[in-house]
């Protein structure tokens, strides 16, 4: 089945040489941001992936959207980690909380792509050539 081009884009279905290249110009990067570099710990796929929606961007809703399902990836994550009685699980819980709290209270302010609606590969792909030619000329 061909996904419809007017669709928004969505990380699992980027091609691979995509993510690559918006990595390599830091429009995704983990977890943190150029502002506050926190650590990794399991969420790097998890942090990409909001990284990603960041910046396929789109209304308000898209942005809470993005924030909430960041943080059901990472106690998703969590539980694939930690047993239920481990009690590095709670702890876990608890920086995916501040994590998802951090996001919630700055993610709007500092990365959070706002416009109309989101965009599609096609257009995030017309945005990573842009940014690389901004990048190669500075």
């Amino acid at each position: 089945m061909a996904l419809d081009p007017a669709r928004r884009a969505r990380f699992h279905e980027a091609p691979a040489w995509l993510i690559d290249r918006m990595r390599a110009i830091d429009l995704i990067n983990g977890c943190g941001s150029g502002y506050a570099d926190v650590p990794d710990f399991m969420w790097e796929e998890d942090c990409d992936e909001h990284d990603f929606d960041y910046t396929v961007g789109g209304t308000e809703d898209d942005r809470q959207d993005a924030e909430w399902r960041f943080h059901v990836r990472m106690i998703l994550r969590i539980d694939e980690v930690y047993s239920y009685w481990n009690p590095m699980r709670f702890f876990a819980r608890l920086t995916a909380w501040s994590y998802y709290r951090g996001v919630k209270a700055l993610g709007a302010a500092v990365s959070f792509s706002f416009r109309d609606k989101g965009l599609t590969l096609a257009e995030l792909e017309a945005l990573v050539e842009e940014e690389e030619r901004k990048r190669a000329s500075a």
